[in-house]
């Protein structure tokens, strides 16, 4: 059985979604919070990192799952009854938070520490950065949101 890595506890704290590396590549596995089996949630093959919970209760993880580049992570959510991923429309996406009012904080470059990148959203577009000097796009630029 391979070490456990990224575990989070959902919101109700009945789960802990976190990943697995039972089958030398790592996946999604889920298990109730009491203890009890495991259950794998994913079969994409790439790297996976699991990053939390969205307010609905869903497993948020982000994968390398289809892209064509080394660390091109994209944020899927899974069902705690499973099924298929869905993939959130953010793009590149490293780290996602969810905040009041739908707000999001994504991190793009967060694996890179000269990077230092992660731009803040708020529905109903996404709008605004929170590194210094960054350029804003010429959509948020003219954005009411900033």
């Amino acid at each position: 059985m391979g070490e456990p890595a990224t575990p989070a506890l959902s919101p109700d704290g009945k789960w802990i979604a976190y990943v697995g590396r039972d089958e030398q590549h790592p996946e999604v596995y889920l298990m109730a919070a009491a203890g009890g089996p495991a259950r794998r949630m994913t079969w994409l093959g790439p790297d996976v990192l699991v990053r939390g919970w969205t307010p609905e209760g869903q497993i948020l993880f982000v994968t390398t799952h289809g892209q064509p580049f080394f660390r091109n992570y994209r944020a899927f959510t899974l069902d705690v009854e499973g099924g298929l991923p869905e993939m959130l429309p953010y793009g590149q996406v490293n780290h996602l938070a969810f905040g009041p009012g739908k707000a999001k904080v994504i991190g793009r470059n967060t694996a890179d520490p000269r990077a230092g990148n992660a731009i803040a959203a708020a529905p109903p577009g996404i709008c605004g950065s929170t590194r210094p000097g960054a350029e804003r796009s010429a959509a948020c630029r003219n954005s009411p949101e900033t």
